[in-house]
């Protein structure tokens, strides 16, 4: 049975209204609207900043630590993209 997910994968808000495949069968990225307007815009930098300030949120990072989910972030991001979507909510 196929559930609608509850949460943004990107910036964690309880909203998701469009979902974008990965490269492994059945897996997809779910994304709320602002996301979602970030992804088809392809503005990769703003979605990095709005991944990283959600996760801001829910612990405190250093400096350092902030580099480096940063660049984790990234690289995830623009390995992933662009996408197409497959479905709306």
């Amino acid at each position: 049975m196929n559930r609608q997910p509850l949460f943004c994968d990107f910036c964690a808000v309880p909203e998701v209204s469009k979902a974008y495949p990965t490269d492994e069968a059945g897996i997809h990225w779910h994304a709320c609207p602002a996301c979602v307007a970030l992804i088809e815009s392809e503005d990769w930098d703003s979605l990095v900043d709005r991944c990283l300030a959600a996760y801001g949120q829910t612990r405190f990072l250093t400096d350092d630590e902030k580099s480096v989910v940063l660049g984790q972030v990234e690289a995830l991001v623009r390995e992933s993209a662009p996408w197409g979507a497959t479905r709306a909510y």
